[in-house]
């Protein structure tokens, strides 16, 4: 698997980490960035989700026909494991679960 896909995978899980009610683990943010990312009584946590190397929110509404593919067994193997992984780190959280906010708006 690439260098690039292994961040899509760190920022998928950090992601549903933070939706899983979790604080945000990632980068400190400085007190400047803090105040200035919120207001109206928002307070931000103290530390970012890692960058968003490749686009992959738009991932969320094909998972279906991902999964079929990965069933498929004209589906090399290479491919197939790279297919699992971005299932795992999706099943780790909200991002792929019923009426996510993430899954529908993709």
């Amino acid at each position: 698997m690439a260098r690039g896909q292994w961040s899509v995978l760190r920022q998928i899980r950090s992601v549903n980490h933070v939706l899983s009610g979790e604080p945000a683990a990632g980068k400190p943010l400085t007190d400047r960035e803090r105040l200035a990312a919120v207001g109206d009584g928002w307070v931000s946590d103290e530390y970012t989700v890692p960058g968003i190397g490749m686009v992959w929110p738009s991932v969320l509404g094909v998972l279906r026909g991902l999964a079929l593919r990965a069933a498929s067994p004209a589906l090399p193997e290479e491919q197939r494991e790279s297919l699992l992984l971005l299932f795992e780190a999706v099943g780790e959280g909200p991002l792929a679960g019923a009426g996510a906010p993430c899954a529908r708006s993709c």
